[in-house]
């Protein structure tokens, strides 16, 4: 899966960069290490704070590839969760970090960078509440409603193919979405379906409803398999009468 191919190339960069700043010293790769003066450079490699930074991204690096083994395990929630304890395992050693630096920067320093993380892990909580919320289908007059986040409406009419499937296409790019091991919500492509489209999907319930409409493919389901199957019957109905009435 690309996920993995992803989420792999980011750890060893992670990786690459620990041992080059931890093991091989190039401290360079510090950030403001080298605009620093000589003497905060001396303080910085005297206090540990160097070190410590090399040790902060080889923690980094292993928790992040933690989250290999939760993907190919399709863990159900594993990988919210792991995304969740990683911003807090390094919110905590990066503030502890902080304490090592000169004290007429720590303070400043300390304030900015804590007011960040907790921006980044509300932001990060607020982001995987919304896209557990179902996505709710209504219909009236021919119009489909698909209420919740990345919300869309459509009119019957536009459907040039309607049909349940029971696989999602190999090759989905996520465009402006989000996307986990159990949810696909929003703007996708594939080239399998001919181009860009819409997923309200749960991936732990294999039963999808696809439409192929005038602007690109919709599919969607509920964590619920007969709720799927009772939108397929309406949205069905709905073509019908709308074919009868031309």
């Amino acid at each position: 899966q690309l996920i993995i191919v992803i989420w792999s190339i980011v750890g060893l960069v992670l990786c690459v960069v620990a041992y080059l700043i931890h093991n091989k010293k190039m401290y360079g790769l510090v950030s403001g290490y080298n605009t620093s003066s000589p003497e905060d450079k001396l303080e910085y490699e005297q206090n540990g704070y160097l070190q410590f930074t090399g040790r902060l991204i080889w923690v980094t690096a292993i928790t992040w590839l933690l989250g290999i083994p939760i993907i190919v395990l399709d863990v159900p929630y594993g990988l919210e969760i792991h995304i969740v304890l990683f911003t807090i395992v390094v919110m905590y050693r990066t503030l502890k970090g902080l304490k090592k630096k000169k004290k007429k920067k720590r303070k400043r320093n300390t304030w900015i960078q804590t007011i960040v993380m907790v921006v980044t892990l509300v932001a990060v909580i607020v982001l995987f509440w919304l896209g557990s919320k179902p996505t709710n289908l209504s219909i009236q007059d021919g119009n489909i409603h698909l209420e919740g986040m990345y919300g869309y409406e459509f009119s019957s009419d536009e459907i040039t193919e309607l049909r349940m499937i029971n696989e999602l296409p190999t090759d989905l790019i996520r465009t402006n979405g989000f996307g986990t091991s159990t949810r696909l919500l929003g703007h996708f492509s594939s080239k399998e379906l001919g181009g860009k489209g819409r997923m309200y999907v749960y991936t732990s319930n294999e039963s999808y409803i696809y439409m192929n409409t005038k602007n690109g493919f919709v599919i969607i389901n509920s964590k619920d398999a007969n709720e799927t199957d009772t939108w397929y019957n309406k949205i069905n109905m709905a073509l019908t009468s709308q074919r009868q009435s031309e």
